[in-house]
């Protein structure tokens, strides 16, 4: 496990305790823009999150079309 791994993981255990669902933790990490989508992946398979949650779909949309495009509606 690396570093960023580690954090990941360390992040994603923090929302859980915050009461946001795994799949939920998922798609805020991905909006994250500084981490590596094989970090994410191995995230992914590590806390075994279903890829086919709509919470993930739509991270994964706002991360293509840019966060910062559709908050500000530019």
């Amino acid at each position: 496990m690396t570093k960023q791994q580690f954090d990941l993981l360390m992040i994603h255990s923090g929302m859980l305790q915050d009461g946001v669902s795994s799949e939920g933790a998922i798609a805020y990490i991905m909006l994250m823009d500084d981490n590596d989508k094989i970090d994410i992946a191995w995230l992914i398979k590590k806390v075994g999150a279903a890829k086919k949650s709509s919470l993930y779909k739509d991270a994964q949309y706002k991360r293509q079309h840019g966060i910062d495009s559709i908050l500000l509606g530019v």
